[in-house]
């Protein structure tokens, strides 16, 4: 549990980060109990169901009725592992997801319709950084977007030619503009959206 965490680390608020679909639960969490945290990062965290790439959605609804593992599986790391430099991890990714048990590999690709935070939204007053890739091509960018006007006090940077996890992509400029936000609340470039 997120709060027994964070209750061990004591009283002083945190800086909370959700990478993805753990942005959703990062949100809900900050939406429920804001005092646990100073600010919040997402990244390419998409705000509900439909924010998701279309065509993945349909081949992915078909691998779940098929139960079809494999194509599960290949079908979110395409999209999520597609720049040159990440196919190597790409294949790894998949090798350790088909060792997990089949109930595991379903139960994650089964759409959880408590994660839509978009009425949510803008009940968090924490300053928020919204991060996305905007080759993201799992979420697509225009998600980030609609998180960053939804959030009253929110900023987003966009790594320019970066895909879906950008901390493998681009680790030395996320850690600088995670590291700039999280000491002065404020994202690195001045040309933000």
């Amino acid at each position: 549990d997120l709060r027994a965490v964070l209750g061990a680390l004591g009283d002083k608020p945190v800086v909370g980060v959700g990478i993805s679909a753990g942005g959703n639960t990062l949100l809900k969490l900050a939406y429920q109990e804001p005092r646990l945290f100073s600010k919040l990062v997402t990244l390419g965290t998409p705000p509900n169901n439909e924010a998701f790439n279309a065509a993945y959605m349909r081949i992915r609804e078909e691998d779940l009725r098929r139960e079809d593992l494999e194509g599960l599986i290949r079908s979110h790391t395409d999209l999520i592992y597609h720049e040159p430099e990440m196919l190597e991890l790409k294949e790894q990714v998949i090798r350790d997801r088909m060792l997990l048990p089949r109930e595991t590999i379903l139960s994650f690709f089964e759409f959880d319709p408590t994660k839509d935070v978009t009425g949510l939204l803008n009940g968090i007053r924490l300053s928020t950084l919204v991060i996305h890739g905007r080759d993201d091509r799992l979420v697509p960018f225009s998600a980030a977007e609609q998180i960053a006007t939804a959030l009253p006090n929110a900023q987003l940077y966009a790594f320019e030619g970066k895909g879906h996890l950008p901390i493998f992509t681009a680790t030395d400029e996320f850690c600088r503009v995670l590291q700039t936000f999280a000491h002065t609340g404020a994202a690195v470039r001045e040309d933000l959206s």
